[in-house]
């Protein structure tokens, strides 16, 4: 007759092999704060994040400024709005933290810099041109639901599930030109830092 095991024994043999590994929850733990260096930088402008780094211990300095930098990378999006580019002054001052060349980290933020406020500009110029392009379209839309309902109809372009499809295919289509250029920025300051 086959013995019916606990469920403790049961967690016991699965969690045999895990051994506590001290140096890998260091080195999480670690760069969590290396991330949490970022928040820092973003508050205060004067804080010396650099300096933080090189006060720790030898063994930790590399995972903080792993931290610093990942946490920085993920500041570097296609903007949704003006606001955003609020981080840029935090990230290039992160970046030289983390041991990047100063000018050459900020000749490479300068360039992103460019390259958001085109796509801002560009995201609106595509907006406008599809409601140009699809104004005939909704007008259409507004003379037939007034025909159907009796009563006179006025459509936005984002009531009109058509145009919003239509126009998130062209924003597709332009987040992938510029999302390719941001990727390469990445792939250049992971380069520059040596992370």
């Amino acid at each position: 007759m086959a013995m019916i095991k606990s469920a403790l024994d049961l967690a016991l043999e699965r969690t045999k092999d895990i051994a506590s590994d001290k140096a890998s929850l260091r080195a999480k733990e670690t760069k969590e704060r290396g991330m949490r260096l970022f928040s820092q930088i973003y508050d205060s402008p004067d804080f010396d994040a650099a300096q933080e780094i090189t006060k720790a211990p030898k063994e930790d300095q590399e995972q903080l400024r792993r931290g610093l930098f990942q946490t920085a990378l993920t500041r570097l999006q296609l903007p949704q709005t003006e606001a955003a580019l609020h981080d840029l002054p935090a990230v290039t001052r992160a970046l030289i933290a983390t041991g990047a060349e100063a000018s050459a980290a900020t000749q490479i933020m300068d360039q992103l810099q460019s390259l958001f406020d085109r796509y801002l500009q560009d995201r609106d110029q595509l907006y406008n041109a599809v409601v140009q392009q699809y104004t005939p379209v909704l007008r259409q839309k507004e003379q037939q639901l007034a025909q159907q309902t009796g009563r006179k109809v006025t459509l936005t372009p984002e009531q009109d599930p058509e145009f919003q499809k239509y126009f998130k295919q062209n924003l597709d289509q332009l987040e992938e030109q510029y999302q390719q250029m941001v990727d390469q920025a990445r792939s250049q300051l992971q380069t520059l830092t040596g992370l």
